[in-house]
C-alpha cells in the first residue's frame, strides 16, 4: 500500500482490477473524467494515475486537472487564448461565464478579448470536477506510470514508479505535453544555472534585479518568462535565442470562422500547402481577418492530417512546421506588450540560432551557439517546448509501438497502433501524444472534442466487458 501520507479516501489499492486507467492527471485527464461522468460510467471503475499531491498536502496551485499548462500560481502567466475558447466540454463557453463572477482580474480585458491567468483556469477546472456526480469516487494513484504490459485476456498491467502493479481492462494515455529536455551538451557544473522547468513559475522568487538572463526558445513559455521579468521591474540584460529569431504574434479579436471544406481529398503535402495558400488572405497575419481564415484551416486539419500517408505528414511537417507554429501559438496582448516594451528599451535582444553546448564557471554560464557565437548569462531559462514522454519512449523500447514513431499513432477510434501497425486492443490515446497522427490536437477546444468522442467508445466498451463478465 502507499505510504500513509500519500493515501486519500479514493486511493486505489495495488492489484485491484481497474475498468479504465487514465494515465495523466492534467487537463486532458480532467476532460476525460467529465465526459465519462456525463455518460454515467461508474466512478469506481475509473482510476487516474499521476503525480498530483494529495488534498491534505497542498502544493501551490497544483490540483487534479491543472497539469503543466495551468499548475502555476504565478499571476504573470496568462492564457494565450481568450476566455470563450477555453473549454472543458466541447462547444460550451462555461469558463467565460464563470469568470465574470469568480475572477477579480483588472488586467484581463484587452482589445482581443479577455485573457485570464492560467491559475484561474486551474481553479475553474477543479471546481468543475467537484460538481461531477462522480466527484471523489474516482480512484487515484499518486505515482508516475513507468511501464505498460499487455495481458493475454486483452487487458493491461500498469506499473508505477513506487513499485505498484495494477490490472486494467482499458488504458487511456492522457499524458499531455512532457517536460522539455536539453538538446545541447550540458556540463554538470552548468546545471546549477539552468532552469529547466520554468512552467512552474516559481523561479522568480530567487530573481536578482541585475542578473543577465538567457532564454532558450521563443514560444509561449518564453513569453511568460519575459512578462514576469517585465512585471518584476528586472533591469538586467535579457538574451533570447530561437531558430527563427522571432517571437509569437499577438492574438487578434477574430470572428468565428466556418470550417474550410477542401475540394477533393487532400492526400499529399503539396495539396495541403496549396490549400493553405488558397485560403489565407494577403493581409498582415495579425489582423482579425487573417487569423479567422487560419482558424478555419486549423479546424479541418485533424481530419486532413489523419488521412495523409505517414511520409506525406513528414513532408508537410518539414515544410509547414515553423510557420504553422508561429501562426498557431499566438500570445496574449498582455505578454506581447511586455516583450515589445523590453525590445524597444534595448533590454531584450533576439538572437537567431540554436544552442550547441552549455558550460559554466564560478562567474557565468557560457552558451555556445551553432554559429560559433558564445554568450554569457547568470541564469539560463530553457523554454524549448515539449520533449519525449518517458512512458511513450518505454513503450517504444519494449516493442509495443512502432520504433519509427516519436509519439503515438492512433486509428479513427483512438486505438493505439502496435509495432505491426495494427490497433492495440484496450490501449487508447488522445491529445498531444497523438499529434503526428491527428494533427493540431493541442488546444483546449480540440482536446475536449476528442475526449468526448473517445468517452463514447470507452463507455460502450466498458458496458460490453461488464456484460461478458456476467455471463
Amino acid at each position: 500500500m502507499p505510504e500513509p501520507e500519500q493515501q486519500s479516501a479514493a486511493t486505489t489499492p495495488r492489484h485491484q482490477e481497474i475498468g479504465i486507467a487514465i494515465i495523466g492527471d492534467g487537463y486532458a485527464a480532467a476532460t476525460m473524467l467529465i465526459q465519462l461522468d456525463e455518460r454515467g460510467v461508474d466512478p469506481e471503475r475509473v482510476t487516474v494515475f499521476g503525480d498530483t499531491p494529495p488534498e491534505n498536502i497542498p502544493n501551490e496551485n497544483v490540483s487534479l486537472g491543472s497539469g503543466k499548462a495551468y499548475g502555476t500560481a504565478n499571476p504573470n502567466y496568462r492564457l494565450n487564448v481568450r476566455a470563450d475558447l477555453m473549454k472543458l466540454r466541447p462547444d460550451d463557453a462555461e469558463f467565460s461565464r464563470w469568470a465574470e463572477t469568480e475572477i477579480d482580474d483588472g488586467d484581463a480585458a484587452t482589445h482581443a478579448g479577455d485573457f485570464y491567468r492560467r491559475c484561474d483556469f486551474a481553479r475553474f477546472t477543479a471546481e468543475t470536477l467537484t460538481k461531477c456526480a462522480s466527484s471523489g469516487g474516482w480512484g487515484k494513484v499518486r505515482s508516475r506510470v513507468t511501464r505498460l504490459t499487455p495481458d493475454s485476456d486483452g487487458g493491461w498491467r500498469v506499473m508505477t514508479a513506487d513499485g505498484g502493479h495494477y490490472q486494467a481492462g482499458m488504458v487511456v494515455l492522457a499524458t499531455g505535453n512532457p517536460d522539455g529536455n536539453p538538446s545541447f551538451t550540458l556540463d554538470p557544473p552548468a546545471r546549477d544555472r539552468l532552469e529547466d522547468q520554468p512552467w512552474k513559475g516559481v523561479w522568480d522568487r530567487t530573481l536578482k534585479g541585475d542578473e543577465r538572463i538567457a532564454i532558450i526558445g521563443g514560444g509561449l513559455t518564453a513569453m511568460d518568462i519575459l512578462t514576469t521579468l517585465f512585471r518584476h521591474g528586472h533591469d538586467g540584460k535579457v538574451d533570447l535565442i530561437t531558430p527563427g529569431g522571432m517571437l509569437p504574434p499577438m492574438q487578434a479579436n477574430w470572428p468565428k470562422a466556418d470550417e474550410i471544406t477542401p475540394d477533393g481529398r487532400v492526400t499529399t503535402a503539396h495539396r495541403l500547402l496549396r490549400l493553405w495558400r488558397a485560403n489565407l488572405p494577403d493581409d498582415d497575419w495579425e489582423t482579425p481577418q487573417w487569423q479567422s481564415a487560419f482558424e478555419g484551416l486549423r479546424a479541418c486539419l485533424p481530419t486532413i492530417w489523419h488521412h495523409l500517408p505517414r511520409q506525406e505528414r513528414i513532408r508537410a511537417g518539414y515544410r509547414l512546421s515553423r510557420h504553422w507554429q508561429l501562426a498557431r501559438f499566438r500570445a496574449s496582448p498582455q505578454t506581447v506588450a511586455a516583450a515589445r516594451a523590453m525590445l524597444n528599451s534595448g533590454q531584450l535582444e533576439l538572437h537567431s540560432g540554436r544552442v550547441e553546448a552549455m558550460t559554466a564557471t564560478d562567474q557565468h554560464a557560457h552558451l555556445t551557439l551553432t554559429n560559433g557565437q558564445i554568450m554569457l548569462a547568470d541564469r539560463v531559462m530553457m523554454a524549448t517546448g515539449a520533449g519525449r514522454d518517458p512512458l511513450v519512449q518505454q513503450c517504444h523500447d519494449d516493442g509495443l509501438l512502432p520504433r519509427a514513431m516519436q509519439g503515438v499513432e492512433v486509428d479513427h477510434d483512438f486505438q493505439v497502433y502496435d509495432h505491426h501497425w495494427r490497433p492495440t486492443q484496450g490501449l487508447y490515446a488522445f491529445g498531444p501524444p497523438t499529434a503526428f497522427s491527428r494533427g493540431d490536437v493541442l488546444g483546449a477546444g480540440s482536446i475536449a472534442k476528442e475526449a468526448s468522442a473517445l468517452a463514447d467508445r470507452l463507455s460502450d466498451r466498458l458496458s460490453v466487458r461488464m456484460g461478458e463478465a456476467l455471463r
